[in-house]
């Protein structure tokens, strides 16, 4: 079985100052090393950021493919990827502001309603829901937002609920403001 995870990913340890990458690339690491500990035979690919250049390498026995930028094209690029390495099952990381600004954001299920047509299956992690209870004019001035609370509520509510409904499996890690 090919699994294809989609995220940011720590940089090689070869890099002589490798940049940090946050909680989201360091928890698919962790998330990846384990799995090959319960089941060494589950081959594991990372369709990951660009650092400096496209490549493709091996990393602890998991296929890392740096393919994808913080650009508008990335959906495409990863589609291909996904299509080429015949993956049978896509597990994806989202966080607001991993695949780059807003509109790479609402972008996102787009993506995902096309590997639902194409009849992938996809389990997704969500990190950092935003309780909508709790978005008042205090949060956003704490987020450094002008918009107002009404439209961050929208907002927030276009973006996660197609991530629900087109994931076959989801997986919420933390509930900001709970």
């Amino acid at each position: 079985m090919k699994i294809g995870h989609i995220s940011i990913y720590p940089y090689s340890k070869n890099l002589s100052s490798p940049p940090s990458q946050g909680g989201v690339a360091s928890y698919l690491k962790y998330l990846l090393t384990s799995m090959k500990e319960v089941d060494e035979n589950i081959e594991l690919i990372v369709l990951a950021n660009i650092f400096q250049k496209s490549e493709e390498y091996f990393e602890d026995n998991i296929k890392i493919i740096r393919c994808w930028k913080k650009n508008i094209t990335y959906i495409f690029t990863l589609y291909y990827q996904i299509l080429k390495n015949k993956i049978e099952i896509v597990h994806l990381q989202q966080e607001l502001g991993l695949y780059g600004g807003y509109l790479n954001a609402y972008l996102f299920p787009v993506f995902l309603l096309v590997l639902k047509l194409s009849d992938i299956t996809v389990l997704s992690n969500i990190h950092g829901v935003v309780d909508l209870t709790n978005v008042n004019s205090n949060f956003t001035s704490e987020n450094n937002s002008k918009i107002p609370p009404i439209l961050v509520k929208i907002g927030l509510k276009i973006l996660i609920s197609p991530i629900v409904w087109f994931s076959d499996k989801m997986i919420l890690l933390h509930i900001i403001g709970e």
